[in-house]
Protein backbone atom coordinates (compact mmCIF):
# COMPACT_ATOMS: atom_id res chain seq x y z
CA UNK A 1 0.00 0.00 0.00
CA UNK A 2 1.35 3.55 -1.14
CA UNK A 3 1.45 6.23 1.14
CA UNK A 4 -0.58 9.02 1.62
CA UNK A 5 1.59 11.28 0.08
CA UNK A 6 2.94 9.56 -2.40
CA UNK A 7 1.16 10.94 -5.60
CA UNK A 8 2.11 14.21 -4.33
CA UNK A 9 5.94 13.76 -3.81
CA UNK A 10 5.85 12.09 -7.11
CA UNK A 11 4.32 14.85 -8.93
CA UNK A 12 6.59 17.17 -7.09
CA UNK A 13 9.90 15.10 -8.37
CA UNK A 14 8.69 14.79 -11.52
CA UNK A 15 8.34 18.52 -11.42
CA UNK A 16 11.69 19.06 -10.20
CA UNK A 17 13.57 16.30 -12.26
CA UNK A 18 11.91 18.41 -15.39
CA UNK A 19 12.68 21.88 -14.55
CA UNK A 20 16.95 20.11 -14.19
CA UNK A 21 16.56 19.34 -18.09
CA UNK A 22 15.01 21.89 -18.85
CA UNK A 23 16.94 24.45 -16.79
CA UNK A 24 20.31 25.38 -17.94
CA UNK A 25 21.30 25.20 -13.94
CA UNK A 26 20.01 28.05 -12.48
CA UNK A 27 16.70 28.17 -10.73
CA UNK A 28 13.63 27.98 -12.23
CA UNK A 29 11.06 30.73 -12.34
CA UNK A 30 8.18 29.78 -9.76
CA UNK A 31 4.58 30.98 -10.55
CA UNK A 32 3.80 29.98 -6.63
CA UNK A 33 5.12 29.47 -3.64
CA UNK A 34 4.58 26.55 -3.33
CA UNK A 35 6.05 25.57 -6.29
CA UNK A 36 9.22 26.97 -4.91
CA UNK A 37 8.77 24.96 -1.51
CA UNK A 38 8.29 21.76 -3.59
CA UNK A 39 11.20 22.39 -5.96
CA UNK A 40 13.57 23.36 -2.57
CA UNK A 41 12.61 19.94 -0.43
CA UNK A 42 13.24 17.80 -3.60
CA UNK A 43 16.47 19.72 -4.52
CA UNK A 44 17.61 19.23 -0.84
CA UNK A 45 16.76 15.74 -0.69
CA UNK A 46 18.62 15.52 -3.66
CA UNK A 47 21.65 16.95 -3.04
CA UNK A 48 21.56 14.82 0.63
CA UNK A 49 21.77 11.62 -1.94
CA UNK A 50 24.86 9.45 -3.25
CA UNK A 51 25.47 10.28 -6.94
CA UNK A 52 24.19 6.76 -7.63
CA UNK A 53 20.84 7.20 -5.77
CA UNK A 54 20.50 10.53 -7.79
CA UNK A 55 20.85 9.28 -11.05
CA UNK A 56 18.48 6.46 -10.25
CA UNK A 57 15.97 8.78 -9.09
CA UNK A 58 16.43 10.82 -11.75
CA UNK A 59 15.76 7.99 -14.62
CA UNK A 60 12.69 6.93 -12.41
CA UNK A 61 10.84 10.32 -12.52
CA UNK A 62 11.79 11.16 -15.54
CA UNK A 63 9.12 11.61 -18.07
CA UNK A 64 8.13 8.89 -20.41
CA UNK A 65 7.39 5.63 -18.78
CA UNK A 66 5.14 4.79 -15.36
CA UNK A 67 7.07 4.19 -12.55
CA UNK A 68 6.75 0.66 -11.71
CA UNK A 69 7.69 -0.29 -15.77
CA UNK A 70 11.10 2.27 -15.34
CA UNK A 71 12.28 0.54 -11.96
CA UNK A 72 11.63 -3.24 -13.90
CA UNK A 73 13.48 -1.77 -16.54
CA UNK A 74 16.46 -0.73 -14.38
CA UNK A 75 16.32 -3.77 -12.67
CA UNK A 76 16.81 -6.26 -15.67
CA UNK A 77 19.92 -3.17 -16.71
CA UNK A 78 21.61 -3.06 -12.92
CA UNK A 79 20.87 -6.82 -12.39
CA UNK A 80 19.39 -5.86 -9.09
CA UNK A 81 15.81 -6.77 -6.98
CA UNK A 82 13.12 -4.63 -8.06
CA UNK A 83 12.58 -4.22 -4.32
CA UNK A 84 16.17 -2.82 -3.68
CA UNK A 85 14.93 0.05 -5.99
CA UNK A 86 11.47 0.45 -4.71
CA UNK A 87 13.08 0.65 -1.08
CA UNK A 88 14.85 3.29 -2.30
CA UNK A 89 12.39 5.34 -4.09
CA UNK A 90 10.01 4.91 -0.77
CA UNK A 91 13.32 6.49 1.40
CA UNK A 92 13.60 9.27 -0.66
CA UNK A 93 9.76 10.13 -1.12
CA UNK A 94 9.26 10.05 2.46
CA UNK A 95 12.19 12.45 2.84
CA UNK A 96 10.85 14.91 0.23
CA UNK A 97 7.30 14.43 1.85
CA UNK A 98 8.93 14.95 5.72
CA UNK A 99 11.07 18.21 4.10
CA UNK A 100 7.70 19.27 2.62
CA UNK A 101 6.27 19.11 5.90
CA UNK A 102 3.42 16.41 4.67
CA UNK A 103 4.35 14.21 7.51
Amino acid sequence: MRAHYSEFVRYCLRNYIKSLEEGKGGLPIFKTDAERENWSACHYVMNGCPKDTQDIITEIYRPGDTIPDKIYQMAMERREPQGRIWSLILKVEQKVAQKRGLI
